[in-house]
């Protein structure tokens, strides 16, 4: 498939940034979304190439998550 589905939650209503690397740490692909709580959030995915990625999540005040998926 080429949308990555994300569920969300958080406490308060923020702004967060999807940010995808690829496999050299370049920045590929950047995404803004306005969250309120729970969510789904989906990014279009169809530009990037088979292979490994790296997926960082930074919220308005600065809290970071990050995963790792694979594009076939």
């Amino acid at each position: 498939t080429n949308t990555l589905r994300m569920d969300i939650g958080i406490k308060r209503p923020t702004t967060i940034r999807v940010n995808i690397y690829n496999q050299v740490g370049q920045s590929v692909q950047l995404e803004q979304f306005r969250i309120d709580h729970r969510q789904t959030i989906e990014i279009n995915a169809s530009q990037l190439k088979s292979g490994l990625y790296f997926l960082e999540i930074i919220s308005d005040d600065n809290y970071r998550v990050a995963r790792k998926f694979i594009k076939k």
